[in-house]
């Protein structure tokens, strides 16, 4: 019995298995697909996106793009995977045994973990000759170590869309806390976030 998240998560794994053994520049169809999970086992599965209109379609419109492509895409989800799952008790060796040097900063997590804590919306980024300031959106401070790398930190945040960049009318950016990044502290904390 597959639950939603783990039903996606074993589609998009033999996904990868499926387009990883056909040539680069071929494209495939969900028969062909449905078929080879029959054949390898996976006859629950194949059930299951037969019976889901929606999974079908998305599984064809992936199909149709060259091998290479979805190849990619699917690396792509799986280092993004792998850096949440590289903060997540349990999980974190795991993530770390086969994406060795993956791993999202601690003062990453502590910048959302902060923004959690006080309930803020957003936060802006503020310069000066004395350094960088992070100015919530409810007053509080948001503290921070490591001035070197936290622009890095915070583009990481932002291409794994646990805060989301935006503007503010003068022109300053500022970094919205997101409802992944919120789920990603209580994973982190060891709570549930379904």
């Amino acid at each position: 019995m597959f639950t939603e998240a783990s039903a996606f998560a074993t589609i998009v794994g033999l996904l990868g298995a499926f387009t990883s053994g056909r040539q680069a520049e071929s494209t495939a169809d969900v028969a062909e697909f449905i078929k080879w999970l029959i054949e390898h086992n996976h006859g629950e599965l194949a059930k299951l996106i037969e019976q889901n209109y929606n999974t079908t379609i998305s599984i064809k419109a992936l199909l149709n793009q060259h091998s290479s492509r979805v190849e990619t895409q699917l690396g792509e989800l799986a280092t993004t995977t792998a850096l949440i799952a590289s903060r997540m008790p349990d999980l974190d060796k795991l993530a770390g045994s086969l994406v060795p040097g993956i791993k999202l900063s601690d003062q990453a997590l502590n910048i959302l973990r902060q923004m959690a804590e006080n309930k803020a919306e957003y936060f802006l980024v503020h310069g000066s000759m004395a350094g960088t300031s992070l100015i919530p959106s409810n007053g509080k401070s948001i503290e921070y170590e490591d001035d070197q790398f936290l622009q890095d930190d915070l583009a990481t945040l932002v291409e794994l869309q646990l805060l989301r960049l935006g503007y503010n009318s003068s022109g300053k950016e500022m970094y919205h806390f997101t409802r992944t990044g919120a789920k990603l502290v209580q994973l982190a904390d060891g709570k549930s976030a379904l």
